[in-house]
């Protein structure tokens, strides 16, 4: 069977080229096995189902604008009909609204968004989600070591082919710079073909000035993260806050591109 015989065999079997983002709550297992095992469990289990109803109704309040979702103990799935630059915009637009909602419920979410073949047909008609697109958004979003959103080398390269210049909208490219604040944070591949998401609302927190306006609720999440999970909130402030102020600089210098 030749490339082209095998793609039409995809396409006849329910597979189709979707972008699709995938998300998860940070430190999840670990609570629920801690959660299990501890006098507190009860306590703990309750923190985490209001965590879980949170993000749920983030996702369920939005205006999916032809989007599907679903999701599974920790993870969430969004996904589109096809590849088109309409479906991209809407499904980064209810992405980066649900992680930042999420954020301020001080629900850990990390996340990434990629474009490949997805088992559409199934995935409504059956609830099955298979293909590569779910596999990559999950390789890379588990590769991360903060709480964030990234899009993988493979949306990056549609987005360009659409004209759509993901540094020209919230998202930064961190592999040229050196210092550790602007890099974004990975624990096994290296951050030289992806870009992520920094938002890009609001003002500072009168009493964290000069930082990114979503600091204060991550300072608070970093408070209650076990100790072993602080340093992902810590790369994750950095992060923000310089970017945040590269921003501010370039706003006051008259610079309009961040």
């Amino acid at each position: 069977m030749n490339k082209k015989d095998f793609v039409m065999s995809l396409e006849d079997a329910g597979y189709r080229n979707c972008w699709l983002a995938y998300f998860d709550i940070l430190g999840f297992k670990k609570v629920v096995e801690e959660a299990l095992t501890q006098p507190t469990a009860p306590n703990a289990l309750f923190v985490i189902r209001n965590n879980y109803e949170d993000a749920l109704s983030e996702l369920n309040a939005s205006d999916r604008e032809n989007l599907h979702c679903a999701w599974f103990s920790d993870t969430f799935i969004i996904f589109t009909p096809d590849e088109s630059l309409q479906s991209f915009i809407n499904i980064i637009r209810l992405a980066e609204n649900f992680f930042i909602k999420c954020i301020g419920r001080e629900v850990p979410l990390r996340g990434a968004l990629s474009l490949g073949l997805f088992s559409y047909e199934y995935a409504l008609n059956k609830g099955i989600y298979l293909g590569d697109v779910l596999i990559d958004a999950y390789a890379f979003a588990e590769a991360t070591d903060w709480i964030g959103f990234i899009l993988t080398p493979y949306a990056i390269e549609k987005a360009y082919c659409l004209n759509f210049y993901p540094e020209r909208n919230g998202y930064r490219t961190t592999y040229k710079h050196k210092s550790r604040n602007r890099k974004i944070p990975m624990k096994k591949l290296k951050d030289d073909q992806i870009v992520a998401f920094v938002p890009r609302y609001g003002r500072a927190h009168p009493l964290y000035p000069n930082h990114h306006p979503l600091t204060p609720v991550l300072i608070a999440m970093q408070r209650k993260a076990p100790l072993k999970e602080q340093r992902k909130y810590i790369r994750t402030i950095n992060f923000f806050d310089w970017w945040y102020r590269v921003r501010v600089k370039r706003k006051e210098i008259g610079r309009s591109d961040l």
